[in-house]
């Protein structure tokens, strides 16, 4: 299952608050496959309150966009990266979505996930989105 439609991405020059929207579309559903909490959710994308979590929830449910920080849109695009190499290393695989729950040696024994949220920082999910790229053999 794709995290995002071609029909909901942005066009070229599109808005920063379309941007944000097609952005933060394929994050929620990222979230359901990935299976995340609320609180996991809001650790991912640099501690937003549970209230503006829900709010940006509704906000692109309606298809409406959303203006987000660079911060914002650099942790979405990580996670998307971590997102994309998965599918690329474990192609027509489960592991793709429970990868990021499974303990791993190269993480001290943690899982990615518990990497990317209790760090909380931007380099812990650069951390992980570089693991992947490491794994599968390059970067892009």
């Amino acid at each position: 299952m794709a995290v995002t439609d071609t029909a909901q991405a942005p066009a070229l020059g599109a808005s920063d608050e379309e941007v944000g929207g097609a952005l933060l579309r394929a994050f929620f559903r990222l979230s359901e496959l990935w299976r995340l909490t609320q609180g996991e959710q809001s650790a991912l994308l640099g501690g937003l309150s549970r209230h503006t979590l829900m709010r940006w929830r509704d906000t692109v449910r309606r298809g409406e966009g959303i203006a987000l920080s660079r911060d914002q849109r650099d942790r979405l695009s990580c996670l998307m990266g971590v997102h994309k190499a998965l599918h690329i290393i474990y192609p027509y695989s489960d592991l793709v979505y429970g990868w990021v729950r499974r303990p791993h040696d190269d993480f001290g024994g943690r899982t990615p996930l518990a990497v990317m949220v209790e760090g909380g920082g931007f380099t812990d999910l650069l951390a992980v989105r570089t693991y992947l790229d490491d794994v599968r053999g390059g970067a892009g």
